[in-house]
């Protein structure tokens, strides 16, 4: 069987009819460095960053696995602490998820679960925040729905299954009373190592 090998900066042709269809985003990262570097490059009227040769760059010195992962913070534009003070503003909180559906939105997407870090978790009125984006994306592309996922496992400081069954159902109890009523039908449930809030 002959393998398509493609490059992960390829440019893939799709019809039109394969475009048009709709689509899910499973599982896609946050990334809040990367999309407040962006909107702050907007704000300050400077080009939109383009890591595009940087990512081939990594690609061609850096082996896969760790090494990339580890080479991340190479490629900031602003300083990390810079980032992690926008992000405890509600409106660069919001800004940052609308950044994010409204590019999957604009690709077809009309479901998009986005993975959140443990920090997240703990931000105040956070799923009021996630709503309020997912409401004003909503106004340009009326079929889109939004969830959000957590990745718990490193905030309870879990390190095997006997200790986090142990902790799970505070957790939950927890999420439920952080992150109040989602759609009128809030439902924490856990999927792996993750809350996901329905």
């Amino acid at each position: 069987m002959n393998k398509l090998m493609l490059s992960p900066l390829a440019d893939v042709p799709i019809s039109a009819h394969i475009a048009a269809l709709p689509k899910a985003d499973i599982h896609i990262h946050a990334e809040t460095a990367a999309r407040l570097e962006q909107i702050l490059a907007k704000q300050h009227g400077q080009p939109l960053i383009d890591h595009r040769p940087w990512i081939a760059d990594l690609l061609a010195t850096t082996p896969p696995g760790m090494p990339r992962l580890q080479r991340l913070d190479d490629n900031r534009t602003f300083d990390r602490a810079t980032i992690d003070v926008l992000d405890t503003d509600p409106e660069y909180i919001i800004a940052r998820i609308m950044h994010l559906l409204a590019e999957g939105a604009a690709d077809g997407a009309v479901l998009i679960e986005v993975l959140f870090g443990p920090a997240t978790i703990e931000k105040p009125d956070f799923m009021a925040l996630f709503c309020e984006a997912e409401r004003r994306v909503q106004a340009q592309f009326p079929r889109l729905r939004a969830e959000a996922i957590f990745r718990i496992a490193r905030a309870l400081g879990l390190e095997s299954a006997p200790s986090r069954a142990g902790k799970l159902p505070s957790w939950l109890s927890m999420a439920a009373d952080n992150f109040g009523k989602r759609h009128q039908r809030m439902k924490p449930e856990l999927v792996g190592e993750r809350i996901k809030i329905f």
